[in-house]
């Protein structure tokens, strides 16, 4: 056999082979990709996220993955690790209102409500009637020009949206903030007549009546419990609902039947993060500090960037004397998420534990800066400045 041949044997040998190759790592994600959606439709999120995270591994841009990922991390209550998913999604969908809607709430979720209000904002210039853009702008909408603004965008979503709940939900909220009970109690009664078996009007008529109750008001406390046990039970599993209704019993001091609730949902959903992170808030409420820290970092171990769980946990610190500790805490937290006023706020209450006065003052300047209706941080200014 000649040179010549036996080079173009070698070649044609190493085209094959990479040939072969390509078409192996092409089946293996085809594969990884079926499973992957075949977790996901049965709700297996954990089974699901390590088949997409396959995928990924030999194909590091794959788009489908990277959607899907962002979507269930969200989904789980992750936001932090959530984020990283999404914004690459939007980078590579970046008309995906979906997409979109997630990665505002992630930026809701964390207290950055001037990203989370601009992403609502985005998706409302392409859709004036998008229900969860609408949403997200009135959750994000704290201050006063934030709340015109969303007044601006709700008015010109009004004749495509008034037959949606979403759209009363959002003008309930936004009268809410404007301390417009009638208006606000109004819209949600809206919402219910426009869906009877919408979770979020039922939720949020929860939340208006537990708002306005006092002990002495049984009746609106008995209404909201009916508001908030039919939106779990028409609520998905992994929802705000469900956690809103256990919420609302620790709130009344049924603590037994919160964390039974609690509990229930961990065990059906145990990906869930929130449910555990409201376990850590019963148990700090409590003063169980051990079984606060315990919960926590079982959240911290999935999800290292979860500002709930290392808010709780400084707290949890902060309470039981630590307050040193509970500082630095803070001072990671707030570096994690320099634009959220409530860690501004934990930090002045740290530092006031260590009667570091100054410091506390300057931590609730930077808070009522990023939000000038957080009453608490306002008050407890006043109290400092009046010595």
């Amino acid at each position: 056999m000649s040179k010549t041949t036996n080079a173009l044997t070698a070649i044609l040998v190493v085209i094959v082979f990479t040939s072969l190759c390509g078409c192996s790592n092409e089946a293996k994600k085809a594969r990884h990709l079926e499973r992957a959606d075949a977790y996901h439709s049965a709700g297996d999120y954990e089974k699901a996220k390590i088949e997409y995270l396959s995928v990924l591994k030999l194909d590091p841009l794959n788009a489908r993955s990277i959607r899907q990922l962002g979507l269930m991390l969200h989904e789980q209550g992750a936001p932090a690790q959530a984020y990283r998913f999404l914004a690459k999604a939007q980078e590579l969908f970046p008309t995906d209102a979906e997409v979109s809607v997630k990665l505002g709430l992630v930026q809701l979720a964390v207290g950055d409500f001037v990203k989370a209000q601009a992403a609502a904002i985005a998706i409302l210039n392409q859709n004036p009637s998008h229900d969860e853009a609408l949403l997200l702008l009135s959750e994000s909408s704290v201050t006063p020009d934030m709340i015109a603004t969303a007044d601006k965008w709700i008015d010109a979503a009004r004749a495509q949206s008034e037959s949606k709940a979403a759209f009363h939900i959002a003008s309930s909220q936004l009268s809410f903030r404007k301390q417009d009970m009638s208006g606000a109690e109004a819209a949600i009664r809206r919402a219910l007549k426009a869906e009877p078996k919408s979770a979020l009007a039922h939720m949020a008529m929860g939340d208006l009546l537990s708002s306005q109750a006092k002990l002495a008001q049984v009746e609106k406390m008995l209404n909201a419990e009916s508001s908030y046990k039919t939106a779990s039970e028409l609520a998905p599993l992994r929802s705000p609902a469900r956690l809103k209704y256990a919420e609302f019993k620790a709130k009344a001091g049924l603590m037994d039947e919160a964390k039974r609730l609690t509990v229930e949902l961990t065990q059906k959903a145990p990906d869930y993060l929130p449910a555990w992170e409201l376990l850590a808030q019963i148990a700090y409420s409590e003063k169980a500090y051990g079984d606060c820290i315990k919960y926590c970092e079982r959240v911290l171990n999935v999800d290292q960037a979860s500002f709930r769980s290392r808010q709780q946990l400084a707290r949890a610190r902060l309470a039981n004397g630590q307050a040193s500790r509970a500082v630095q805490d803070l001072e990671d937290l707030n570096k994690l998420f320099p634009n959220v006023p409530q860690a501004k706020y934990d930090l002045a209450l740290a530092f006031l534990q260590l009667t570091n006065t100054d410091r506390a003052s300057a931590a609730l300047e930077q808070a009522i800066r990023l939000n000038t209706n957080f009453t608490d941080a306002i008050l407890l200014q006043a109290r400092l400045q009046l010595g």
